[in-house]
């Protein structure tokens, strides 16, 4: 073999290995939560998920970090720089990078500015006002009530205990959330019902102002698009 052969041979080689690293790539997912039980344990079970009734398999990896300390800077910035302590990690990047939290966890500004920094980072943000199980009850019905966590855990009991015929109270640690709603719940409706929350602040630019609503469902979309997974 001559020489510009082998390195004709070895650019081939050297293209093909970039083309798997790039669709290994853009099949990963890191979801970074503030939330160290209650969203890990959901996504990572919505992950198997997809896999198992999906086209395509989709590697995600969602982790908690817990709560960032008080104050707008110390807050956002240190959240935000252990998702970036993460991406270190990892010897091929995730292409896609995805920070939720919700409203409650935040002063009113404090919540529009960690939503400013997500997108410029080019994360892509899943926000929630106030609280991650509003989007857990909108698989049960259009729940467009502006309560509190406290009243959202309060009617997650209802529902649960209601729909396992036995006293459950809703526990954010376990790992059977995903399992409950995908079996008593409609998870069709609950991306109807979301997005009909956020049309509702179609109009409002402010964040902290959309309530209740949340955007967990983008994510949710675009995660069973990058799957191939279709609702019946």
């Amino acid at each position: 073999m001559g020489t510009d052969d082998l390195h004709r041979k070895r650019r081939k080689e050297r293209q093909k290995r970039l083309e798997e690293i790039r669709s290994i790539r853009a099949s990963t997912w890191l979801i970074v939560s503030q939330g160290t039980e209650t969203e890990p344990n959901y996504f990572n079970s919505f992950a198997d998920f997809l896999n198992e009734h999906g086209k395509n398999e989709i590697e995600v990896k969602a982790i908690g970090v817990g709560k960032c300390p008080k104050g707008l800077v110390k807050r956002v910035e240190y959240f935000f720089e252990k998702v970036d302590r993460e991406i270190g990690k990892v010897k091929i990047p995730y292409e896609k990078v995805c920070v939720v939290f919700d409203k409650d966890s935040f002063e009113p500004e404090d919540f529009n500015t960690a939503i400013q920094m997500g997108e410029e980072r080019n994360y892509i943000v899943a926000w929630s006002n106030e609280c991650f199980e509003l989007w857990f009850l909108q698989h049960f019905d259009y729940y467009h009530v502006q309560t509190g966590r406290e009243a959202y855990e309060t009617k997650l009991t209802e529902i649960l205990t209601q729909k396992l015929g036995q006293p459950t109270k809703y526990d954010k640690a376990d790992k059977k959330i995903f399992e409950y709603l995908m079996q008593y719940g409609s998870l069709k409706d609950a991306i109807k019902n979301a997005n009909r929350l956020l049309d509702e602040f179609c109009d409002e630019k402010s964040h902290v102002k959309k309530s209740p609503a949340t955007n967990v469902v983008k994510l949710i979309e675009r995660l069973m698009e990058e799957a191939g997974y279709d609702l019946e």
